[in-house]
């Protein structure tokens, strides 16, 4: 790396005339929360003020006459917000605007000087109106009732303001020349972006790391990958159209996703170097333009399958397909399952779409009832994936290995204690979308799950007559005596008399559930009645959803 500037700064040098920062397009939005304003702010008001105080470290790339910020750019539109809310407290008229030319720089007109904002941020509208315009940190704006990231910048100076409303005239003043003079930041800075970002992963692999879909991002559009600064920057908002249409978290779950329908294998290094060495190195997505339009891809179809549950909109097993995958969705604890169903879509569209969820369903849930490991879960779906990928039709797929399952081992599991396991609740919604009607779309869920036969009946309850100590130890955590709750338990109506406790307990909080509404109908709860129901749900417990 060559023509590197490394020098620590104080933040009245690089606060002005001779700096000016800029945040690229490929930079993802303002992100700072909450807990990162109260904690710059605290740290700032605890600092020794007579000691210098380390900001952190930012590195730009220089061009054109500008720094264009590859990283620091959340802390120093930070400091900014910080500074625009000490000039709105602060009645000093010349102090007021020293603060305020160090936000922006005033036009001179005799020394030929435009007027020229500091930092160039991509949230323009309201940095303008809060931040840039004198007293615009007094303006009145609900956070709650505004965009993202426009909340941000809200909440930034309400903690700001809270934390400095007690301090007189002078301790703002001497606040404000402590940010400016003791403040300090290591300032890396090159000429060209591709040692800027080596720089930028450099100071995130020593110190706090950056999200790894960050540096994705910006190493697939990078101006040695993508020559157009046009390309590069529509790119980068297709990109973060999708992340804020998901959010962050699930976007980024999409990146794992999309490794993993690639390769078909667990992980054997960190994400950046899975994409570098075993994705694009190996031709299985070019980098650049390619591989961002591939994400965006798959980031719709994940929108569309579980987030609006619109992808099969237009299918005639809409109602089934769309509870079944509901409940996968929500209470199956991993995700590799969504790269197998992401896959399988992109080859054969909705071809045969039920067996595929029938069966990899099943296959999940005897990972599911087995305790299979992460590990272990991860290379079944590696199988069924390198399954997908060699089948010419979907038969050649069901027909693999990769998703046979041991049912009556299955069954026999469910046949046991099965309250407390992870996939009680599942199993339980499973058989109420098997009884409900066909006719209306249903998105089951429960709040709770009931004991009919209490678990700690009282001591002159009927329920100590009706059972005897083995039998209740049998039958209390067994799938005939549970029900699903829409609502939150009621610990001493759990207790009721059996009569009493369908009527007046159970009958308001069952009332979603077909399968569970049945118990209305049973005139008494005893150790016959449970066989016979038990003997019919494990016959119904795995039935295919479609048929």
């Amino acid at each position: 790396m060559e023509n590197i500037e490394a020098k620590k700064k104080e933040l009245k040098e690089l606060l002005s005339r001779e700096y000016f920062f800029r945040v690229p397009e490929y930079q993802r939005p303002y992100s700072w929360d909450q807990e990162h304003f109260t904690d710059l702010i605290q740290d700032l008001i605890d600092a020794k003020k007579d000691q210098e105080y380390f900001l952190g470290t930012i590195v730009v790339h220089k061009k054109d006459g500008v720094n264009d910020v590859v990283d620091g750019q959340q802390r120093l539109t930070t400091i900014m917000i910080l500074l625009a809310c000490l000039r709105d407290m602060i009645d000093d008229k010349d102090f007021k605007l020293s603060i305020q030319e160090k936000i922006i720089q005033k036009e001179n007109i005799v020394d030929g000087i435009p007027e020229k904002v500091r930092i160039e941020v991509k949230d323009r509208e309201i940095f303008n109106e809060l931040i840039i315009t004198e007293n615009g940190t007094k303006t009145q704006k609900e956070g709650e009732s505004l965009a993202e990231p426009q909340w941000r910048y809200v909440t930034a100076i309400k903690i700001f303001n809270e934390k400095l409303k007690n301090f007189s005239q002078e301790n703002l003043r001497d606040f404000t020349k402590f940010i400016s003079q003791k403040c300090i930041l290591v300032y890396l800075s090159t000429n060209t972006f591709e040692d800027a970002f080596r720089l930028f992963i450099i100071v995130n692999d020593r110190g706090k790391q950056l999200r790894r879909i960050d540096i994705l991002k910006a190493s697939n559009i990078s101006p040695t990958v993508i020559k157009s600064d046009v390309v590069r920057n529509s790119l980068s908002q297709k990109w973060e159209e999708w992340e804020k249409n998901l959010g962050g978290e699930t976007f980024e779950q999409v990146i794992f996703l999309l490794r993993l329908l690639l390769i078909g294998e667990k992980s054997q290094y960190d994400l950046l170097v899975e994409f570098e060495e075993r994705i694009f190195k190996k031709g299985l997505v070019s980098k650049g333009e390619k591989f961002i339009d591939v994400v965006c891809d798959y980031a719709s179809m994940y929108n569309d399958l579980f987030e609006d549950y619109s992808y099969f909109d237009t299918n005639p097993n809409k109602i089934r397909i769309i509870g079944l995958l509901y409940i996968m969705n929500n209470e199956f604890k991993s995700n590799e399952w969504k790269a197998v169903l992401l896959l399988y879509l992109k080859k054969f569209k909705q071809k045969e779409i039920e067996t595929l969820l029938s069966m990899l369903e099943m296959k999940y849930i005897e990972g599911w009832i087995s305790g299979s490991s992460t590990d272990v879960r991860i290379v079944a779906a590696g199988n069924i994936i390198k399954a997908i990928n060699t089948a010419k039709k979907p038969a050649d797929v069901f027909t693999s290995d990769s998703l046979k399952v041991d049912k009556d081992k299955m069954l026999h599991q469910l046949g046991d204690e099965i309250y407390g396991k992870q996939y009680c609740k599942y199993i339980l919604l499973r058989l109420e979308l098997l009884a409900s009607e066909n006719d209306v779309e249903k998105k089951i869920k429960a709040k709770s799950i009931e004991h009919v036969l209490p678990q700690t009946p009282k001591g002159d309850s009927k329920w100590l007559n009706d059972f005897t100590l083995e039998e209740r130890k049998f039958w209390l955590n067994r799938l005939a005596n549970l029900v699903l709750l829409s609502k939150s338990k009621n610990s001493s109506a759990s207790n009721y008399e059996f009569n009493e406790k369908k009527n007046k307990y159970l009958r308001e909080k069952v009332s979603d559930y077909p399968r569970s509404i049945e118990i209305l109908g049973i005139a008494e709860w005893t150790p016959e009645q449970l066989q016979t129901r038990q003997n019919l749900l494990l016959e119904k417990a795995l039935d295919d959803i479609f048929i």
